[in-house]
């Protein structure tokens, strides 16, 4: 019997429990995790709305059962980490990462190697989502795809994926030190230039070891 290999989304959902849902609620302070099945589950219920004349209500409301920590007040949730697959016949992984502030919500996403997925699907399902699951206004929900590190092969996305779930929730307390240095509150609305420009700092210090300054030089 020759060696199978796990699939990477098992991969991925093993990292995601054993090194972030592990830490108390305290710890993990606002951040969320779905697993890999989520993402897949979203585009199939978008897929049934489309061709569905009667509906119940609010069907997005189940998928917030699929996030962890489980959701109890849904002012604790700031950001939530979105691993992205569409499914059996997908080859490729990429991140998606749902920022609150106060009444505004931004969808970020991360990809390896761009154009391996279809941005404005993922962009549309997801902000979709959040404004009926959070109850936030559609006009309130912004998207931007960021840069991030190339993968130098064909097979190296799910890493990339854990890698930047790594990079990325373990530098989010220091979003709470820049709104402290700038008079600001993380729980106001703030410009998607202002997201822009703190996840262009925060993800050059992920991408760049030899980075040593502060998160908020600004």
């Amino acid at each position: 019997m020759g060696l199978e290999f796990p699939h990477r989304g098992d991969v991925i959902n093993w990292y995601i429990n054993r090194r972030w849902l592990s830490k108390t609620r305290e710890e993990l302070a606002g951040i969320y995790f779905v697993n890999t099945f989520w993402f897949p589950s979203l585009i199939g219920l978008m897929s049934s709305i489309q061709s569905s004349t009667t509906l119940a209500h609010n069907p997005f409301l189940r998928l917030r059962r699929g996030v962890s920590p489980t959701i109890h007040d849904i002012k604790t949730v700031k950001y939530l980490f979105v691993p992205i697959h569409f499914g059996k016949d997908d080859l490729h992984w990429s991140l998606a990462m749902i920022c609150r502030f106060g009444g505004d919500c931004y969808v970020c996403h991360f990809d390896s190697l761009p154009g391996s997925h279809k941005l404005d699907k993922i962009m549309r399902a997801l902000t979709h989502w959040v404004s009926e699951a959070f109850h936030v206004d559609p006009d309130k929900c912004h998207s931007k795809s960021f840069p991030t590190t190339r993968q130098k092969s064909g097979y190296e996305c799910g890493y990339h994926v854990m890698q930047l779930i790594s990079d990325l929730a373990g530098k989010l307390e220091r979003l709470d030190l820049y709104f402290a240095q700038k008079g600001r509150s993380s729980d106001l609305a703030l410009p998607m230039d202002d997201i822009v420009l703190m996840f262009e700092l925060m993800l050059k210090m992920c991408l760049d070891p030899k980075e040593k300054r502060d998160f908020y030089p600004i």
